[in-house]
């Protein structure tokens, strides 16, 4: 499993990052699950995806949001714990430094990903 972390200082950076992900896996028709913690959540994320110049259909097979883990190649985890058992070949991750405690929550994921030997690519 390949861990990502896309480095995010505010949250137009998170939201861009969001729909570029998105988009570039709808274009390459490749699967992604955007895991979210809530459905607070998850309502934000699908009214950003059916928005203005970010329409982007779904539900599909290609793309997903989710409160509960379902299979699927490669997951954009939202949710505050790393993912460990998720049988996929890629996890997208925020390393989110728009406050003290989510970047304090990305560092922790990030320790647990490379306490497990994970591979880990930090993307800018």
């Amino acid at each position: 499993m390949n861990i990502v972390f896309f480095p995010v200082k505010d949250t137009p950076s998170k939201l861009t990052r969001l729909i570029k992900t998105a988009q570039q896996h709808l274009s390459q028709k490749e699967p992604l699950l955007f895991l979210v913690p809530d459905k607070a959540s998850y309502d934000f994320l699908d009214k950003l995806l059916w928005s203005g110049d970010n329409f982007l259909p779904h539900p599909t097979p290609l793309l997903t949001l989710s409160t509960e883990l379902l299979a699927c190649p490669t997951i954009f985890n939202l949710r505050p714990s790393a993912l460990l058992d998720a049988g996929s070949k890629t996890i997208y991750e925020f390393e989110d430094h728009t406050s003290a405690e989510r970047f304090q929550l990305s560092k922790h994921r990030y320790q647990i990903y490379r306490d497990q030997n994970f591979p880990i690519i930090v993307e800018i």
